[in-house]
């Protein structure tokens, strides 16, 4: 990204963040987690179009939050444009997508924050029964911490064939920071990746449990 898109960037994650605020009563608990500088992988839990957004207003507007998203989004260029001046990069899924993964290695080697959703597509429900290894493996290969953010509520706001979002309390939980345990060079072991994942299930679903509950307890609508 240039420095005008840097600053269009940020300027565009401010408005969001009042806007969310606002709308959905966005509540962010651990904020306290949030590594001070970057570069780190932040990890969400998807269920819903909204996510990227809401993770952006969770987190601090100052570091730069890049995103790989399904490249079909990029099939409308006004969608595609506004996508990348939030910090947003296709990726192919389904295949070894090296134009994407070299974005991943450029966004961590600026010290941004790189958004992965270690799910792969939005899914449904309270439970996440299977993760990707790719986000644990982009984290051991260039050795940058994990940050679990989880929210609740926007499955609710905006399912799937929704128009228009509805105006439910969205929370998000951030997650303890989970660093991990690879040499400090040369090839990254397969346990470490497996283990990683592994642990980031774990705390993304503590975290996702967590949200929910507070999104539940907030009751429910937004008057």
């Amino acid at each position: 990204m240039s420095n005008s898109g840097r600053m269009v960037h940020r300027s565009i994650r401010k408005v969001v963040s009042l806007l969310a605020r606002s709308y959905f009563r966005l509540s962010v608990h651990g904020a306290d987690r949030i590594p001070i500088d970057g570069p780190y992988l932040v990890i969400g839990v998807h269920r819903s179009n909204l996510d990227v957004f809401l993770i952006g207003a969770a987190l601090p507007s100052e570091q730069i939050l890049r995103c790989m998203a399904k490249e079909s989004l990029w099939q409308h260029a006004w969608m595609g444009s506004f996508l990348e001046k939030m910090g947003s990069f296709p990726v192919s899924r389904g295949q070894a997508d090296r134009a994407a993964l070299r974005c991943c290695e450029q966004a961590l080697a600026h010290g941004d924050l790189l958004l992965m959703f270690p799910e792969g597509t939005r899914m449904s429900g309270p439970l996440i029964t299977e993760v990707h290894e790719g986000p644990a493996w982009i984290a051991c290969r260039y050795r940058v911490p994990v940050l679990p953010v989880a929210l609740g509520g926007t499955e609710q706001a905006l399912p799937p064939g929704a128009k228009f979002p509805r105006r439910v309390r969205v929370s998000v939980v951030i997650g303890e920071p989970i660093y991990p345990e690879v040499p400090l060079e040369g090839r990254v072991p397969r346990h470490s990746v497996t283990e990683l994942s592994e642990r980031m299930t774990v705390d993304l679903q503590q975290s996702f449990t967590a949200a929910s509950s507070h999104s539940m307890n907030s009751s429910g609508q937004a008057g």
